[in-house]
């Protein structure tokens, strides 16, 4: 009679989900959740994604679109675009498909961050340097061996060869970790591409609410021909994984 108790079903409950907690490495998506998001002022910030089914939007006008809504926002200090792709990347040694993302220049200005080895983007590359391209920490250990002088050396994209500028922290973590290689928009061939690769990070000014810049993007965003804009919080997007896990662990 002793597996029909409460107390039996309740202890093996609890010792499935501490093997579930161990097996899975101390529940690592509960503990990034919790952990200081690596930009500045994090509170700051909020991604405005787009959505609709199998809509696709044309690149250049995003990142136009994007430095129009900075200048005439009251909400924002900053407003970024980005566009992600799946690429191939070639190697000397071999080659691989990857992820990659076009981001407007100051992208990495607007959420704080600097690079762990050479720089990040800065507007005058628009222009003195459209083929400059900035890596991950992942990256850099898997297909350049942590090799410290990698500024200067050339990574191809989709056949396009680019000059690799700077190393991303090993912390850096944005909305799609699977990107590689970070490019600007000038890169390549501009196409259309889904809206749900598509967007932009803006960093609210002092005392505005994400109420109050959420109104202001739906309606430039809508004004633009972007259907079902949404505008959600950092802080908020990174708890989510936690929220999530909990439940379903309770749940289960």
């Amino acid at each position: 009679e002793t597996p029909r108790t409460a107390r039996f079903c309740l202890t093996a409950i609890l010792f499935v989900v501490l093997s579930l907690i161990l097996v899975t490495g101390l529940a690592p998506t509960i503990r990034s959740g919790f952990k200081p998001l690596p930009f500045h002022q994090p509170d700051r910030l909020a991604y405005l994604s787009m959505h609709g089914s199998f809509t696709k939007y044309d690149e250049e006008n995003l990142f136009l679109e994007a430095a129009k809504w900075a200048e005439g926002s009251k909400t924002a200090e900053m407003v970024a675009a980005y566009s992600w792709h799946p690429v191939s990347l070639q190697f000397p040694h071999n080659r691989v498909n990857d992820i990659s993302a076009r981001v407007s220049s100051n992208f990495f200005d607007l959420l704080g961050n600097k690079a762990a080895i050479g720089r990040l983007f800065t507007p005058a590359d628009e222009t003195n340097c459209p083929g400059c391209v900035v890596i991950t920490h992942r990256l850099w250990e898997a297909q350049f061996h942590s090799d410290h002088n990698v500024v200067g050396k050339t990574i191809s994209v989709d056949d396009h060869p680019g000059t690799v500028i700077g190393v991303l922290p090993e912390s850096f973590v944005f909305i799609f970790p699977e990107v590689s290689v970070w490019m600007l928009p000038g890169w390549g061939t501009t196409t259309n591409n889904f809206a749900d690769r598509t967007g932009a990070v803006l960093r609210m000014a002092p005392h505005v609410s994400l109420a109050q810049a959420q109104q202001e993007f739906r309606r430039f965003a809508q004004a633009g021909g972007y259907s079902q804009p949404q505008m959600e919080s950092f802080v908020s997007r990174a708890h989510q994984g936690v929220k999530l896990y909990l439940f379903f662990t309770v749940l289960s």
